[in-house]
């Protein structure tokens, strides 16, 4: 990647595949992101890019990079594979190019300070994966289909979602009367049936109707 490359992508601004850092200051929160990337479609993290798409590169290219990867390899469970590239803005800074390639074995934990998590990518946001989510991307790569049985549960749910348009684990678990766990075991199941979508967000998921849901 040349550097007019560079400065074409950083134009384009943050995204759901991009991200950029100001430094390595804190190496927690890039591995957040890197993971996030890594359980949806892939993406670019630009480390010594700020957010307003000043571009000021890394003095100390190096050994932010080393800092960086250590954390990864040290803390990301299962690890993830990444291409590291440096692009020179002058003879004394460089800006790091993590590029991330969506991963065929989700889910990824960040292990840190006595805590387990992992991330998925919406819209510029990282953001935490709830256990629907989770169990959806642990599921994600499994080629064989998924029976499930059409009850009163299901056509409640479905008349439900065509007046309403989106439905939330609580709310689900309010509608059939169901306990929480039954509730997110029935979301989540037709989910992988490629009955419903999942949409996580900051203030937690939401499911819809796949368009197509009965079409033959």
């Amino acid at each position: 990647m040349e550097l007019s490359e560079l400065r074409k992508i950083v134009r384009k601004g943050e995204g759901e595949d991009l991200e950029f850092k100001r430094k390595a200051t804190h190496p927690h929160r890039i591995a957040r992101e890197v993971i996030a990337f890594a359980n949806t479609n892939g993406g670019k993290l630009l480390v010594g890019v700020d957010d307003d798409k000043t571009i000021y590169g890394c003095k100390y290219a190096g050994e932010e990079a080393f800092a960086i990867t250590s954390f990864l390899e040290a803390h990301c469970r299962p690890r993830i594979p990444f291409q590291l590239k440096h692009i020179s803005i002058n003879s004394k800074r460089e800006v790091l190019v993590f590029d991330i390639p969506e991963s065929r074995r989700k889910p990824h934990f960040l292990n840190y300070e006595n805590q387990r998590q992992t991330f998925v990518r919406v819209a510029d946001m990282s953001i935490t994966a709830s256990q629907e989510m989770i169990t959806v991307l642990k599921n994600s790569h499994k080629k064989t289909g998924v029976s499930i049985r059409f009850g009163d549960r299901e056509k409640t749910l479905f008349q439900y979602l065509e007046k309403f348009e989106n439905i939330t684990l609580a709310e689900t678990q309010k509608l059939l009367k169901i306990t929480r766990r039954n509730a997110s075991g029935l979301l989540v199941i037709m989910v992988r049936a490629g009955l419903l979508t999942i949409h996580p967000t900051e203030k937690g998921d939401f499911f819809r109707l796949m368009p197509d849901a009965f079409e033959v």
